[in-house]
């Protein structure tokens, strides 16, 4: 059944694209015999015919990647494009080196752990002899230049890291909580349910 001109005037009035009129299939014959404006809008007002929503962008799977990516995931060599030094300069790379161990020794230093050579230790780490902290501490402890083991360190450094690693998923379920169903449905349940929601209506 050709409803062509039914569709445009329900267009104009409705203001959008003749393809985004619905019309009711079960009321096909009572929409062909609408010839007049005044018709088409007796028509919307008994809702046979009305303006289909524009669709949106699900932004579901987005928030999720922003999420894995909060969490420093998706970074992995497979993501990476660019030549060695296309990520991070030099300068960058020299600075995530030294500044950790600086900080180390100064620490040390602070706490009154550093029992001799800090002057020496520091000109050596200027001078790129440690490849990073744990080499640092082991040179430490070998020549008893400080009082401070490699395992204790890393007990504490594992401490620290995980009430971090606390700290920044309360911090990201606080900013993301919002990216599933309050009742924690995944993303395709709550496509499967926006699916089933659209079908009925349609």
């Amino acid at each position: 059944m050709n409803l062509g001109t039914q569709r445009r005037m329900a267009a104009q009035i409705l203001k959008c694209g003749e393809s985004r009129v619905w019309m009711s299939p079960e009321a096909a014959e009572k929409i062909k015999q609408a010839i007049t404006r005044r018709d088409v809008r007796g028509l919307i007002k008994d809702g046979l015919v009305r303006k289909i929503p524009r669709k949106k962008s699900d932004r579901t799977g987005p928030r999720l990647r922003m999420l894995q990516a909060a969490k420093g995931r998706g970074g992995g060599a497979g993501s990476r494009k660019g030549a060695t030094g296309g990520r991070a300069g030099k300068k960058e790379r020299w600075l995530k080196i030294i500044r950790p161990q600086r900080s180390l020794l100064k620490s040390l230093r602070s706490e009154k752990k550093m029992l001799k050579d800090y002057g020496s230790v520091y000109r050596q780490a200027k001078g790129g002899a440690f490849r990073s902290r744990h080499h640092l501490l082991s040179h430490l402890e070998e020549r008893k230049l400080a009082s401070v083991s490699v395992s204790e360190y890393e007990a504490a450094e594992k401490a620290r890291k995980t009430e971090m690693k606390k700290r920044t998923k309360e911090a990201l379920r606080k900013r993301y909580g919002k990216i599933f169903a309050e009742n924690g449905a995944k993303p395709s349940e709550k496509k499967q349910g926006r699916k089933e929601i659209g079908n009925a209506q349609s």
